[in-house]
């Protein structure tokens, strides 16, 4: 196994994290490919487009303040990375789903 290689994919993962906690998003693309298509979707509603990722992105930061994304686990093999996350925040402006602030806390684990 290239260890050499599987750390550095583990750093990668870990710097789109702390950019997202800074609340970097114009660093996004340092970690994330121009075109690259979220299947999964950030947010309600978001389109199966290159780029809308960064957006949903944006949307979530928005919509929820003192978001923090820990890392709890990072398991990495070949070019992949799975992490296991604790992410957390207070719901404070719109989202798609929740157009109304609730002011509430959120603490979830992710994968």
């Amino acid at each position: 196994m290239d260890t050499t290689r599987t750390d550095r994919n583990k750093q990668l993962v870990t710097g789109l994290f702390a950019a997202i906690n800074a609340r970097r998003t114009a660093d996004l693309p340092a970690y994330l490919a121009a075109d690259v298509i979220d299947h999964n979707k950030i947010i309600h509603g978001e389109p199966d487009a290159p780029g809308a990722a960064f957006d949903g992105f944006r949307q979530q930061l928005d919509a929820f303040s003192a978001v923090r994304t820990e890392p709890r686990e990072l398991i990495a093999e070949g070019d992949r990375v799975v992490a296991r996350l604790l992410v957390s925040g207070v719901h404070t402006g719109a989202h798609p789903r929740m157009p109304r602030p609730t002011g509430r806390r959120f603490a979830v684990e992710q994968i």
